[in-house]
């Protein structure tokens, strides 16, 4: 999900809600969350049982203008479960497990979470 059209130019702020969706299987992002400093904020409320398998990422938060919250998920296998990448995210109640990095925070990304 990303609010900065290249036809278009940049959106206003968007929301978007993901729960349940019971299996992702991608290449390289299985959910993209991406906002930088261009256009309206971007946040997305990810939840419920859903699935990501077999991607590169599970879930990407990329740019400074991008939020999401993130439980209740499950992530298994990918090389980086959560990147956070300048972004910001809530992050509690989440199943991430067999990955190279669980949850990973680069170029002043940040979170809160609670971790068992």
């Amino acid at each position: 999900m990303d609010n900065d059209d290249i036809n278009f130019g940049s959106g206003d702020n968007t929301t978007v809600n993901i729960t349940s969706v019971t299996s992702i299987t991608a290449g390289d992002v299985g959910i993209l969350v991406s906002g930088d400093s261009g256009g309206g904020t971007v946040s997305a409320t990810i939840s419920g049982t859903t699935e990501i398998t077999g991607a590169q990422t599970g879930i990407s938060v990329t740019g400074v203008s991008a939020s999401a919250n993130i439980s209740g998920v499950t992530i298994d296998d990918p090389t980086i479960g959560i990147d956070v990448n300048g972004g910001n995210a809530t992050i509690s109640g989440n199943h991430i497990y067999d990955n190279g990095t669980g949850i990973e925070f680069t170029n002043g990304g940040t979170g809160l979470g609670q971790w068992q």
